[in-house]
């Protein structure tokens, strides 16, 4: 069974658990600091690009209780975190998140290495290594965010159809090709070539 370690975090509590020498988070006490729905926020790990990096650890919970735990690698946390946006968030919820994510990453590496004030500190660890590391965790945020807040691509126009064009879809329909395939061979979307052949019927376009 897994040691369950608490960080304190402004007025929350936060846990590491060490798998295989290296910290991980357990994920359902943040959501529920943060008023997150977990049976969502369960699915989107675990089915999203973080699936590969989840472990689950048998751990005593906070209500004395032994759980199975689903925790993500703390050099993740920062890209789960900024996953979420707090304008789709409660406006209640949008401040603490934001203090989540730009905090609470370095406050539990900061505690894993040693460096945390605290009566029991862990022994502290090769200070060059540990630079690394929060660099690494900068980046991580750092890219994050940029992904967060760079405009979506905007999406081209769709190419006019020329009437050589219609004129092919309405003599390759006429020769029992599907739209599928008459899309394929012309370059268009079948439901471009859907929406011409159903106007060839109605008598919409001029044949």
């Amino acid at each position: 069974m897994s040691e369950v370690i608490p960080v304190p975090f402004h007025t929350d509590t936060l846990y590491l658990i060490d798998h295989q020498g290296e910290p991980y988070v357990p994920i359902r006490p943040i959501c529920a600091a943060l008023g997150l729905k977990w049976q969502r926020k369960h699915k989107k790990i675990t089915s999203g690009r973080l699936s590969a990096t989840v472990v689950y650890k048998a751990a005593v919970a906070g209500d004395g209780k032994t759980r199975e735990m689903l925790c993500l690698p703390l050099r993740k946390l920062p890209d789960w975190l900024y996953s979420i946006s707090p304008g789709r968030v409660r406006a209640d919820i949008r401040p603490k998140l934001e203090q989540y994510q730009e905090e609470c990453d370095e406050v539990l590496w900061r505690h894993w290495s040693g460096l945390a004030p605290a009566a029991e500190a862990a022994p502290r660890r090769d200070e060059t290594a540990l630079l690394y590391e929060l660099l690494d965790l900068y980046r991580f945020k750092v890219g994050a965010l940029e992904a967060q807040l760079a405009p979506a691509p905007k999406r081209q126009p769709p190419r006019p159809l020329t009437d050589d064009e219609i004129e092919q879809i309405r003599q390759l329909a006429a020769g029992g090709l599907s739209n599928a395939d008459i899309a394929k061979r012309l370059g268009r979307s079948t439901a471009t070539v859907s929406f011409v052949c159903r106007d060839l019927r109605r008598g919409n376009v001029a044949a």
